[in-house]
């Protein structure tokens, strides 16, 4: 949740006004935003990547994959692993970016259940 002039989360008297008007425990709207807030500084963080160990590197054979900027290259390594990878592959980038982008790249926010070659 972002204010109106999107500078973060919303403020602890918000929350609770939310809170009372759903009729749920005081402090679920702030621990919701907290989780909120932690996964996106977790997807903005340098560094951070896929397990390497369930990818296999011939799928990038035209780049270094230790030089791969995840977020920034999402999109085509989404793609990338969607089109040619296996269940193992496509579950490693479905915990890493998470079904919301999984689903806003390929349409769809599963895995493949079975393949035909």
């Amino acid at each position: 949740m972002t204010s109106p002039k999107g500078e973060g989360g919303s403020p602890p008297g918000l929350s609770l006004k939310i809170d009372s008007a759903l009729g749920s425990e005081e402090s679920t709207m702030l621990l919701l935003q907290a989780y909120y807030d932690l996964k996106e500084e977790k997807e903005r963080s340098p560094g951070s990547t896929p397990d390497l160990q369930k990818l296999r590197r011939m799928l990038f054979s035209d780049t270094d994959i230790d030089k791969i900027d995840w977020q920034r290259q999402a999109n085509t390594v989404i793609c990338r692993i969607f089109e040619r990878g296996n269940n193992m592959e496509e579950k490693t980038l479905l915990d890493f970016y998470g079904r919301s982008k999984i689903k806003s790249v390929t349409g769809h926010s599963g895995i493949k259940r079975t393949r035909f070659l």
